[in-house]
């Protein structure tokens, strides 16, 4: 039993390494493209267990900046294509 739960966990482990790289290679920057918002760039600050994601774009040609937050470095690149494509992104005008 616990190979199975072993061979489970490594499944999982894979597809979400998968959908890391993908999200990173490809998917970020095309949902973007797609929801008509051009991401000028990125950061990530890891801060002890949590990753936080700092994207900056043109919004309506005003320079913007939004925030997305996760648990895992693998989640957090695929949450951000999610939240884009869903049109959940919030935007505010970077003063910086």
């Amino acid at each position: 039993m616990a190979r199975l739960g072993d061979a489970k966990r490594e499944s999982r482990q894979e597809r979400l390494e998968h959908a890391l790289v993908r999200a990173i290679v490809r998917d970020l920057e095309h949902a973007f493209e797609d929801a008509q918002t051009p991401l000028t760039g990125f950061g990530v600050k890891i801060s002890g267990w949590d990753y936080l994601l700092t994207l900056r774009a043109l919004v309506k040609d005003v320079p913007s900046i939004a925030f997305i937050g996760a648990d895992t470095l693998a989640a957090l690149f695929p949450k951000a294509v999610r939240e884009c494509r869903a049109g959940r992104v919030r935007w505010r005008a970077d003063k910086f």
